[in-house]
């Protein structure tokens, strides 16, 4: 079983250390894609995977993607057998290259309440997040799996919520 830590520091920089079961640090262990820097502001570039998946349409799963946007509302979701979820609601900037060029898109992250604690978010935060994305048969595109990797293979996912004067971790912390 691993257990990982998120480490902030100054500009942002997200990354991981992960353990093994001995406590011994064991740095191989943690996926590559775990090490990736939070952006310092939410433009259309981030959202370009996100963007391409929207143009794809139909049901899909990427591992990896990050997306941002503004927050719309915040909704909960009860434990239907892997926990409760806040879904936090966003409008994403798109890239020219997406289904609506140079416009924004709905998307949702789905922050599972057990492995990441309940985030506080609100509508107008800017909120960044890094996990597997989803594309529903309804139409619905999103991020889940924004905690500590629950799978062989799967980085470590967080989400950072920017409101005035402050900012906020979740995902691999725990």
């Amino acid at each position: 079983m691993r257990i990982c830590n998120v480490v902030l520091l100054a500009g942002l920089s997200v990354f991981a250390v992960g353990y093994t079961q001995a406590g011994v640090v064991n740095s191989a262990s943690v996926p590559k894609a775990a090490d990736i820097p939070v952006n310092a502001t939410c433009t259309s570039t981030i959202n370009e995977q996100i963007g391409e998946i929207i143009y794809k349409g139909g049901t899909s799963t990427t591992n990896g993607v990050e997306i941002c946007g503004t927050v719309t509302s915040v909704t909960t979701q009860p434990d239907h057998g892997s926990g409760p979820h806040h879904i936090v609601h966003l409008t994403a900037p798109l890239p020219a290259s997406a289904a609506q060029p140079g416009n924004t898109y709905n998307v949702e992250i789905a922050v599972n309440d057990n492995l990441d604690g309940s985030i506080d978010a609100r509508k107008g935060d800017t909120v960044f997040a890094y996990g597997q994305a989803y594309s529903d048969a309804d139409g619905t595109v999103g991020v889940h799996d924004v905690h500590c990797s629950t799978g062989a293979g799967i980085a470590n996912g967080w989400v950072v919520v920017e409101w005035p004067n402050n900012k906020k971790v979740y995902g691999c912390t725990k």
